[in-house]
């Protein structure tokens, strides 16, 4: 009876399940050439305040790591990485599906009505931007967003979802 209990409360505490498409639900080959190799900075107001983002996004040991994923939490813009021997375009709506996965379901939501459960209505909206060197350009593609195939947060655009 205890050990039905010890595993049904071990069930109930783990994040609800995203089912991942097979080219997110699986590991990147810790060597060999990558395809796809990339980085840019995501923040997400709610608001007007900083979302926290955390860390262990696709993170699923020391030896697995999915091919989108964040090493460290932070308040305000936080570094996305984007690696795979896999040549296809991934896309903001793959970052958010991998989140969910780690994190539970409700970070898996993100469309041009709705961040997480946050919905748009007549009071708030939901703006996507790209951050550029000189300029912030509001950006429609939202879930669509393909994410840079190369480049790193220097070169390449930031984006900032905003809800409020």
């Amino acid at each position: 009876m205890i050990i039905i209990i010890a595993v049904s409360a071990y069930a109930l505490s783990r994040p609800s399940g995203v089912v991942l498409p097979d080219y997110l639900n699986r590991c990147i080959p810790e060597k060999g050439k990558l395809a796809y190799s990339s980085n840019f900075q995501l923040q997400i107001l709610v608001n007007g305040a900083n979302f926290t983002i955390p860390a262990g996004i696709g993170v699923l040991s020391q030896t697995c790591v999915r091919p989108i994923h964040t090493f460290v939490a932070k308040t305000g813009p936080v570094t996305i990485y984007v690696d795979s021997d896999v040549n296809r375009t991934y896309t903001l709506k793959d970052f958010f599906l991998v989140w969910g996965a780690t994190y539970g379901s409700t970070y898996a939501t993100f469309n041009k009505d709705q961040i997480f459960t946050y919905q748009a209505d007549s009071t708030h909206q939901l703006v996507m931007r790209q951050v550029l060197a000189n300029e912030t350009l509001v950006d429609p593609s939202f879930e669509n967003y393909p994410l840079p195939k190369g480049g790193n947060t220097a070169t390449n655009p930031g984006i900032q979802i905003s809800y409020g």
